[in-house]
């Protein structure tokens, strides 16, 4: 299942602790800066959110969702493009 998860740091500062633990999920695409797609079996948005909370410092925020297979997208690269075709 792929997930949708996006993250603004207080600071306006890259989390790359974030990043990592986001990066730990068997697929994962960034599609801009704090924006990010990964496609793991097992997971909800409940447990992606707990696990990558323990990286968010005090007045970051986080969001998770899952994402069903409709979707479109115009502008990105065309790994990020294949990425998505596979994995959405």
């Amino acid at each position: 299942m792929a997930h949708i998860i996006t993250y603004q740091s207080k600071l306006l500062q890259r989390n790359e602790s974030l990043i990592g633990a986001i990066q730990s999920y068997q697929h994962w695409a960034i599609l801009s800066d704090g924006l990010f797609i990964i496609r793991q079996e097992g997971v909800t948005p409940i447990s992606i959110r707990d696990h990558l909370s323990r990286f968010c410092k005090p007045g970051d925020q986080l969001f998770v969702a899952e994402l069903k297979r409709e979707a479109a997208w115009a502008g990105y690269a065309e790994n990020i493009t294949t990425w998505l075709q596979s994995n959405l």
